[in-house]
């Protein structure tokens, strides 16, 4: 089987004859007169009539003086009729780039092209054009992945998406579905008399939410800046402005782990409105959803990987208090200590939470593991207590509550909401509290915006906010396994093929051995490497295995700063070793099916992974590539899998795998 670079060679050669003919293999201009699902759709206005379509060749079936060629562009597929009695017999030259039938040979499966001739139907009825002219539009200088073998791993599939979507024209039509659900969200917020408006991106003072910024440096002020992890603090100062409908959908950046829930960037649509009681936010929020998906999917009642969903209105109300209350035995409305939140989670049999938390974080932790995941059709979360809501308005009726809600489903905060604090003094001391959070070192606590209270003290009409990370929505709505997949391009590791390095002779310089010595500082239980061995391999394969994906995984796949790399030296200072900081566990797997499972399990987790399969083990590293590469994922018989995480995640995923020994 020939090398993907023997394939690369000899499309250039014919690259190459066509530039000697006089023909530019990647004119400037097409010369499309319609699309092709105009043409399938409208057939009876087209019949017998000359068209000229373009797209990507697709397919290509020779007959003798009869071929058959398959093109596609955005709208649909056609195939295209070639006789050769109708195909132009003048060479090809400067002057003509018409291929004449001798010359179909020149073009190659993904080549983009254009052909020209009379809508017509088969002898078996399919709508076709009969052309007289072919002209070439682009070379394609790589083969095109097969659908099933060649573009099945999903994490090729994120990092060649342009790839993706020629083989899976799915998955492009549900990010086009994505646009058009911003598209209906922002048509009914302009219906109701929103204005749209645009914040900046970089802040030297970041807020309204609690995340984990990224960080820049502004080199003409010489200052730090932070990407937004929210829209909502400048979007409020509109509205002290004298704005009283605004709203913004944008890019938010939060510098936090990846998973099949969460993105490090993702479209984030707040608006804020003016003189708005919560009741009539409340009808607000769940008017916009019914809208936005009824409009975009033509119907209410979806489903997200099996599970039925409904939303029609109204969608209940749960009661935060008293969830917790029944969870817990805790009453948030009364005294309550710290103590008193750990010994309710671990009566709950709440697990890994994190005892150090202040109190507001211990609550957070526990709903989320208690009350969030039964809640799994559309509904109203209300009546959240003060201590986890440092920007919404207390109660009239119950200063212990905020005025909030937050759309929950399947178990997933879908969206934030309530009436907005206007009370500099109260807002100021909440920032305190926040402060005093930062110091300890909780870098997901909100900054103090001084600015911000200083615009409140001149005087902020009572509103009401919501926002919506619509990515997670979308997902969920176009029952998407991960969120992932609801981007183009989902922030991956840098990868550049060994075939495209040897192509380019892209020379890529060892990474320098970074050790550190503040490794004592940093948490060893905060990450781990795991190891998962199959059980039915001989221990010396095994253990071939677990070296050359250890070797593998520090040099190619990891950063000397992921794994904290520290120096193993004597009283002489000879280094003996250089290890990293963080645990490596080894687990037993059964057999190859359960590698596999939790292969693809880290695959959506967005785990950092690699794993050693049988064909790894045949012949010289030649042999094993070739092996490797005429394999499916299905066909493959799993050794090994080493993954690197967070503690926490990597545990939740391998509780079921015991210690090899």
């Amino acid at each position: 089987m020939a090398t993907l670079k023997e394939l690369r060679d000899i499309r250039i050669q014919k690259m190459e004859k066509l530039r000697k003919l006089g023909v530019n293999p990647y004119p400037a201009n097409s010369n499309r007169t319609n699309v092709i699902q105009e043409v399938i759709d409208n057939f009876t206005d087209f019949e017998n009539k000359e068209v000229t379509v373009a797209g990507r060749l697709m397919a290509f079936r020779g007959h003798g003086k009869l071929s058959f060629a398959d093109l596609r562009d955005e709208s649909g597929s056609i195939q295209l009729y070639i006789k050769e009695d109708n195909m132009p017999t003048e060479k090809l030259s400067k002057n003509n780039d018409f291929l004449p039938f001798s010359e179909l040979d020149l073009l190659d499966i993904g080549d983009f092209i254009e052909g020209s001739g009379k809508v017509t139907k088969t002898q078996r009825g399919e709508i076709s054009v009969e052309v007289d002219k072919i002209r070439i539009l682009a070379k394609s200088l790589r083969p095109l992945p097969e659908k099933w073998s060649g573009l099945t791993d999903i994490e090729r599939r994120y990092r060649r998406r342009y790839l993706d979507m020629t083989i899976n024209p799915e998955v492009r039509e549900v990010l086009k579905k994505k646009g058009l659900f911003i598209q209906n969200m922002r048509e009914f917020l302009l219906a109701e008399g929103f204005s749209e408006v645009e914040t900046p991106i970089l802040e030297s003072v970041t807020g309204g939410a609690e995340a984990n910024p990224f960080i820049t440096h502004h080199n003409a002020l010489d200052i730090e800046m932070y990407l937004r992890i929210s829209l909502e603090l400048p979007l409020k100062r509109l509205i002290a402005g004298g704005m009283e409908k605004v709203f913004e959908i944008g890019r938010v950046f939060r510098n936090e782990g990846m998973s099949m829930m969460h993105l490090q960037h993702y479209t984030q649509m707040e608006f804020y409105w003016a003189y708005a009681d919560f009741e009539m936010l409340v009808d607000m929020v769940v008017r916009l959803y019914v809208y936005t998906i009824e409009k975009t999917f033509g119907t209410l009642k979806l489903s997200w990987q099996g599970t039925e969903l409904d939303f029609t209105p109204p969608w209940p109300r749960i009661d935060y208090q008293e969830a917790f209350l029944k969870a817990t035995g805790i009453d948030l409305g009364g005294t309550y200590t710290k103590e008193d939140l750990i010994k309710a989670a671990k009566k709950a049999n709440v697990v890994d939470i994190d005892e150090s938390a202040d109190k507001g974080r211990l609550i957070d932790q526990i709903y989320k593991k208690t009350i969030r995941p039964n809640i799994i059709q559309p509904s109203l979360l209300v009546n959240h207590p003060v201590i986890i809501s440092p920007l919404s308005k207390r109660d009239d009726k119950n200063p212990k509550i905020v005025q909030r809600f937050q759309p929950v489903m399947l178990g997933a905060e879908l969206g934030n909401a309530w009436s907005e604090l206007n009370d500099p003094i109260d807002q100021y001391e909440r920032f305190e509290e926040q402060q005093k959070l930062l110091e300890k070192g909780d870098d997901e606590a909100m900054m103090m915006d001084i600015d911000y209270i200083e615009a409140m003290e001149y005087g902020m009409p009572p509103n009401a906010g919501f926002g919506i990370g619509i990515d997670r929505l979308f997902m969920y709505l176009a029952d998407l396994p991960s969120i992932r997949d609801t981007l183009f391009f989902p922030i991956m590791r840098p990868h550049i093929s060994e075939v495209t390095k040897n192509i380019y002779d892209i020379k890529v310089p060892p990474a320098p051995v970074k050790t550190t010595t503040g490794y004592k500082n940093l948490d060893e239980k905060e990450k781990r490497f795991v190891a998962v061995l199959n059980s039915k391999v001989e221990p010396g394969k095994l253990m071939n295995a677990l070296g050359h994906l250890s070797a593998g995984m520090a040099s190619g796949l990891l950063d000397a700063e992921d794994i904290v790399l520290v120096d193993y030296t004597d009283k002489e200072e000879a280094q003996h070793a250089v290890l990293s900081h963080y645990p490596f566990i080894v687990l037993k797997a059964n057999n190859s099916n359960q590698i596999k499972a939790l292969r693809e399990e880290a695959q959506r987790e967005g785990i950092v992974f690699s794993d050693f399969t049988s064909t790894m083990t045949v012949g010289t590293t030649e042999k094993q590539v070739e092996e490797t590469k005429s394999k499916n994922e299905e066909e493959f018989d799993y050794y090994a899998l080493l993954m690197f995480g967070e503690t926490k995640k990597l545990q939740a995923m391998t509780k079921k795998f015991s210690l090899f020994k």
